[in-house]
């Protein structure tokens, strides 16, 4: 496990070199936004771990926390250096129901864990089984038990540590439903997996339909920082970029016969896009026959 993780930590920082703000023990890149009035951190794990990427959102006070991590050492990670920050941890927000952002909710149990009500359903119904299945595909790196949220999040605007949160759901993405932070002052928005940068898409959703979200997101230009669910930050500039390889991706999806036609088709069309991996996850559902 020690061996793994330097491996990972040694290619991170070759990968990210001077973008990086910090490389952690884990390899995970924190980026740092201060954006008077509120900082923005973004822990972003290694290429190698799917590039998750979970967020403290620092105000005077308090931390708000976006999203959990997979892997049981960055997840440990994320919390200490929440920690390390020195501000009670308000409450922490889950943007949806799929393994990665949910699984490192066990290094946060003392925490408010605040979901969407149809993603606690969703958890509470399949969330050990899916644990399971992950910890038999990846080993012990996987958390030993699954953390349920408990607190519902309520639609509309909230005001925390003085801080003005807009909390809405979309469907049709990448997953349904997802939880689309707004943070109107600062013209920040975090939209979990419904954007990913500058990689390979997971592609859990239907991309006709996610197109069709990523194109109301698109359509209101006063967010300059997105917070995606993987990779780095970044702008709405994103969302472009998402949509084209959505776009790809379902006209490759409609003239492949095989996942490994689909998966040459989509490496060509994006040669120099990290975390292939992406790609590779999905194929056995896209693709059920081979």
């Amino acid at each position: 496990m020690r061996t793994f993780m330097l491996a990972v930590s040694t290619a991170l920082l070759l990968a990210q070199g001077a973008a990086a703000d910090e490389v952690r023990s884990t390899g995970a890149v924190v980026q740092v936004q201060d954006l008077d009035g509120i900082i923005v951190h973004s822990y972003t794990a290694p290429d190698e771990m799917f590039a998750m990427t979970t967020y403290v959102i620092e105000s005077v006070n308090a931390l708000v926390l976006i999203d959990g991590q997979m892997f049981s050492p960055l997840a440990n990670d994320y919390r200490a250096y929440a920690d390390s920050l020195g501000k009670p941890i308000d409450r922490l927000l889950l943007t949806h129901g799929h393994p990665d952002h949910y699984l490192g909710l066990v290094a946060f149990a003392d925490i408010a864990i605040h979901a969407l009500p149809s993603t606690i359903s969703e958890i509470m119904e399949t969330g050990e089984e899916t644990r399971v299945a992950r910890q038999q595909m990846m080993g012990d790196i996987i958390p030993n038990k699954v953390v349920v949220p408990t607190e519902n999040i309520a639609l509309g605007t909230q005001v925390i540590d003085g801080v003005t949160y807009e909390f809405a759901s979309v469907q049709g993405g990448e997953h349904d439903p997802m939880l689309i932070t707004r943070l109107p002052d600062f013209n920040v928005i975090s939209v979990g997996d419904t954007a990913m940068n500058n990689m390979h898409l997971f592609l859990a959703g239907n991309p006709a339909t996610w197109v069709e979200v990523l194109s109301e997101l698109d359509k209101d230009d006063s967010y300059t920082i997105v917070l995606p669910g993987h990779g780095l930050p970044g702008d709405q500039s994103m969302f472009a970029e998402s949509i084209a390889y959505l776009n790809k991706a379902n006209d490759l999806l409609g003239a492949s016969e095989t996942g490994d036609e689909f998966k040459a088709g989509m490496l060509e069309a994006y040669p120099d896009l990290p975390v292939e991996g992406a790609i590779d996850f999905f194929l056995p559902e896209l693709f059920p026959n081979g």
